[in-house]
């Protein structure tokens, strides 16, 4: 399992973009600005802001958690086994056509692995809602 707050930076479950340009990043939010070890940390950054949201719950090494990063185009949230974390407020367009997106790391595939196992990843073109997000963790 996930070795949650042991390394700086943190593993990334996901992310899309560069640290120079669009991003959107899902991981454990050691060694990050606003973010705190163990804990889910969420950025949007675009070329007018930048937003974070950390997670609330301490999350537990080798045990499987439901993860989910949401941007509905006025806030980001993140979401831990169908339950609702935290928001931040936040808005404008995320990524230009040539930014890669990353499974288990941060804007290369090397740079801030996750050193575990991620399951039945997905991404989506839409922020799926709160009940949505509930059923799919609870399924």
């Amino acid at each position: 399992g996930y070795n949650w707050g042991g390394k700086s930076p943190g593993g990334c479950i996901y992310s899309r973009g560069s640290a120079s340009a669009d991003m959107f990043m899902l991981c454990d939010g050691k060694g990050y600005e606003g973010g705190t070890a163990g804990k889910l940390f969420l950025r949007m950054q675009n070329q007018t802001t930048l937003k974070t949201v950390a997670g609330i719950t301490t999350l537990q090494n080798n045990t499987w958690y439901h993860i989910v990063g949401t941007y509905n185009g006025t806030a980001i949230a993140v979401y831990l086994n169908g339950v609702y974390e935290n928001s931040a407020a936040t808005s404008g367009s995320l990524y230009s056509a040539s930014t890669y997106a990353y499974i288990g790391g941060y804007y290369t595939a090397t740079y801030a692995p996750f050193n575990g196992t991620i399951d039945e990843a997905a991404v989506y073109n839409r922020a799926k809602p709160a009940a949505e997000i509930w059923v799919d963790a609870n399924a």
